[in-house]
């Protein structure tokens, strides 16, 4: 297993991370605050489908849905199911290369959606979806979701500040509520220093 480096943040982002700590007296320490961005970004993106090939991986593009190297795609027809797999960058099935229509097209001939017909396991999840499936909860994905892990640790960051803002705003209007009233005086227990002064405004 390849060791992974520590990720360092840049001295503007610790800047402005130490500012708004010190503000909010926040009393989290960076590594913490980079920890539970981290795990937010892996919460968000488990068991999902690349969005896109890295310059080094290898796998199938159809259309928005990349198909790493040795998905599994499988297609029910009349009681019998048809496999075909992808290795290096084509869907191999029956030993020819296919896009998901020709293998629709293969199996049970015209009339049929492959995104609807066509299941689909990636590599390292054990668990069958239909392409239709899979491509909603990408495009779901990609309306709001963080294209990049700093983009991910960004949202992350900008989420937890706005939790934290809006507990110390709580906390303040509680505070507010806590404490008594001002005492205000009758004019019989007043100074008469004070109904002079109050006299005087009306001079």
């Amino acid at each position: 297993m390849n060791a992974i480096a520590s990720p360092e943040l840049t001295s503007s982002t610790l800047r402005e991370l130490d500012a708004y700590l010190h503000a909010t007296q926040n009393r989290l320490s960076p590594s913490e605050i980079a920890n539970l961005a981290v795990r937010e970004w892996l919460a968000k993106t488990e068991n999902r489908p690349a969005r896109e090939a890295s310059s080094s991986a290898r796998g199938f593009q159809w259309k928005c849905l990349f198909l790493p190297e040795s998905t599994d795609v499988r297609m029910d027809f009349r009681g019998d199911t048809f496999h075909a797999r992808v290795v290096g960058d084509a869907l191999i099935f029956q030993g020819r290369r296919v896009s998901p229509r020709q293998m629709t097209l293969a199996v049970a001939g015209e009339g049929r959606n492959a995104w609807r017909e066509l299941r689909l396991r990636f590599p390292g999840n054990p668990a069958w979806k239909s392409a239709w499936a899979w491509r909603r909860e990408l495009q779901k994905d990609m309306q709001g979701a963080p294209t990049s892990p700093m983009d991910a640790m960004a949202a992350a960051a900008a989420s937890m500040s706005a939790t934290l803002k809006a507990a110390l705003l709580l906390v303040e209007h509680v505070k507010e509520r806590a404490l008594p009233p001002p005492e205000r005086r009758i004019d019989k227990h007043r100074r008469a220093e004070d109904l002079m002064i109050d006299a005087c405004k009306f001079d």
